[in-house]
């Protein structure tokens, strides 16, 4: 112990000072016998009544005064863990605070809370200690990041967000979070400005460039949210007819050992198998199949049983029935979009380079029964000559159970023959001419980011052109010329793009540039999200038309739903199963874990994010005012009772 608060301690010892004043004051009698006294009654001596304190309450306050003085001298010695921003002047501060609300933020600390209750206590340390003028703003870092608070004065308001924030099951997004925050910080007046991150740091992206700001002093403080821990996690389970597959992602193989999958049916284990032998240093996936008995009728989910990590929460996944996968059928002809280097057309080979997430299947015509378009999430059309009634009827019918379709039309939708159009995706005539722009409206491209500069060049030897659009056609890219080059249209849940260019070598250089590859990834997310897979990761959200009414089974955790663009999103927050109706038709929805956030490696940090001058994790703590009136008002209440017993015996005239 330290000698200031050794000596702090031992002042304490005064307080005895009054009770040893009061004490003084008393005086033992000595006995004295007096021989007529015993013919006097006996009644209680006045000395033996005097040697009991007197006047109490004074007593009591005094030692009180004493009390709250010792404390008053000690509070410049005073600390407590919290946290604080460190000022080098006196003026005001812009801050925002950015909240981690990932899925590793469930993970619990050797004190005990978990990581995003340290970051919630440490958001309300910072909003408590601002001063007037400061400005507070709060931005959360689950992927897709977003702003929980603009910045404002109002410091109340900036907790009463805090209290409500709830961690999620999203994957982590620092990198647009910091974005976000030191966007708003350049509106601000302020030339003070920090960025608080309250982070685990796990985003999935250890070997990235370490974490800065150059237009804001960065303070990512570490205290709780570095203890180490391994952990396992069920991401998923499918059921086909007798089997259960879950596939479990480990931080480690320390994690795995002495580890099993079980699945259960009522809380009852039906059937279990191990987990087996995981690589020790890495993050290593595994697909545990778990052969179930006649009697499992039912089986709700997957559980790992045995050991333990430091997250409990994502132990547990639901077990689904058999879902659309992310199989993306394609319908080309081989002749016309042929490579010279040999294997299958353009179309497959690039969606087959967005990785194992996307099954593709070639297809030699378009089917005409929604039972053989069902299993697909998505299904794209190149250069098609026309669809015939029954599978024009199929795809209808398909699209607005959600699913997602891209037709690419060229020469030999143009020449379609006698009964076949290309209905739902173009209800006008088009016609090929061989007179076209050179490449898009880049301006126009927006929807395929950054790699849209790639369709500035593209060399066509000619383009559909369409009579006339449709009320309900969203045109989303042009030519330079103006002309539409993609477009789009909704279908009850599911959604038709048309391309004014097919998918071959001989017609354009479409196929290789980079914007074909984000063209092809839009597709395979809009599938996705759109209802073509009934499950997505948590950040991501279901589509549905504007219109629609969607409901949930009541005691599920509520969903988010919003309109955007004409559509409505239905965002889950945590991963799990969802029973919606949706227009009254019940749906059995899920939603999973990203498989990044598993990862619990953290990002580095630029130098000065962690320093002492920016912030520390103790704080003084400066009660001096509050006391000191305690003080005066313990020495005004002496004073009354002093008078109040003076009052009391002052002599009596006699009668």
């Amino acid at each position: 112990m330290r000698f200031e608060y050794a000596a702090a301690l031992a002042a304490l010892v005064l307080v005895v000072m009054p009770f040893l004043a009061h004490l003084l004051r008393l005086r033992r009698p000595r006995p004295r016998d007096f021989p007529p006294a015993s013919l006097v009654p006996a009644s209680a001596p006045v000395a033996r009544s005097r040697s009991r304190l007197e006047d109490r309450s004074l007593l009591a306050l005094r030692a009180f005064a004493v009390l709250a003085a010792v404390v008053l001298g000690a509070m410049p010695l005073v600390r407590c863990s919290r946290l604080a921003m460190s000022r080098a002047s006196g003026a005001s501060v812009a801050m925002i605070i950015v909240i981690d609300d990932s899925s590793s933020m469930h993970a619990v600390s050797s004190s005990g809370p978990s990581r995003f209750e340290v970051a919630a206590r440490g958001a309300l340390d910072l909003i408590g200690g601002a001063r007037d003028g400061d400005i507070v703003g709060i931005v959360l870092a689950g992927d897709p990041a977003r702003v929980a608070l603009v910045p404002t004065a109002d410091r109340s308001a900036a907790a009463e967000v805090v209290r409500e924030m709830r961690v999620s099951d999203r994957a982590t997004d620092l990198d647009g979070a910091l974005s976000l925050a030191q966007g708003m910080l350049e509106a601000l007046p302020q030339a003070d400005r920090r960025i608080v991150l309250l982070s685990d740091l796990a985003d999935g992206k250890p070997e990235a460039a370490p974490i800065g700001s150059d237009k804001a002093t960065l303070w990512a403080p570490r205290q709780g949210f570095d203890d180490p821990g391994d952990n396992c996690a069920i991401l998923r389970a499918d059921r086909t007819d007798r089997r259960v597959l879950a596939r479990v992602v480990c931080t480690s193989g320390r994690a795995a050992r002495g580890r099993s999958v079980a699945a259960t049916q009522g809380g009852a284990v039906i059937v279990q198998g191990p987990l087996g032998v995981l690589e020790d240093d890495r993050i290593s996936a595994t697909e545990v199949t778990l052969e179930l008995p006649d009697s499992a009728l039912n089986v709700e989910e997957a559980q790992l049983v045995g050991g333990s990590d430091i997250i409990a929460h994502d132990d547990g996944a639901p077990v689904a029935p058999p879902l659309r996968g992310s199989v993306i059928a394609v319908v080309s002809d081989p002749s016309a979009s042929r490579v010279a280097t040999g294997g299958p057309p353009p179309v497959e080979q690039a969606l087959a380079a967005l990785g194992a997430a996307v099954t593709v299947r070639p297809l030699p015509a378009v089917p005409d029964t929604v039972e053989e378009l069902s299993p697909l999430a998505g299904l794209v059309l190149d250069d098609p000559p026309g669809l015939t009634p029954e599978a024009r009827e199929a795809v209808r019918r398909w699209l607005e159970a959600g699913g997602v379709a891209l037709a690419a039309l060229g020469p030999r939708s143009a020449s379609a023959p006698l009964g076949a159009s290309l209905e739902p995706f173009v209800a006008h005539n088009i016609r090929w001419e061989t007179n076209a722009p050179a490449g898009v409206d880049v301006n126009t491209a927006a929807v395929l980011g950054p790699s849209a500069a790639s369709l500035e060049a593209l060399n066509p030897s000619g383009r559909i052109v369409i009579e006339g659009l449709a009320a309900d056609d969203l045109v989303a890219v042009r030519w330079a010329d103006g002309a539409p080059w993609l477009l789009r249209r909704n279908v009850g849940h599911g959604m038709a793009v048309t391309l004014t260019l097919p998918m071959s070598l001989e017609s354009s250089d479409l196929v290789v540039r980079p914007a074909f590859l984000a063209l092809l990834l839009d597709l395979v997310e809009s599938a996705s999200s759109k209802g073509g897979s009934r499950r997505i990761d948590v950040g991501g959200a279901w589509s549905f038309p504007s219109t629609s009414q969607v409901e949930q089974a009541r005691g599920q955790e509520v969903l988010e739903q919003r309109v955007v663009n004409d559509r409505k999103r239905v965002t889950p927050r945590l991963a799990g199963r969802y029973d919606l109706r949706v227009d009254g038709v019940a749906e059995a929805r899920f939603a999973t874990i990203p498989e990044r956030e598993i990862d619990l490696r953290r990002r580095k940090l630029v130098e000065n994010a962690t320093s002492a001058s920016t912030g520390s994790n103790v704080a003084w703590v400066d009660l001096s005012r509050y006391l000191a009136l305690v003080l005066l008002a313990a020495l005004a209440g002496e004073m009354v009772l002093r008078f109040l017993q003076a009052w009391r015996d002052r002599p009596t005239a006699s009668a």
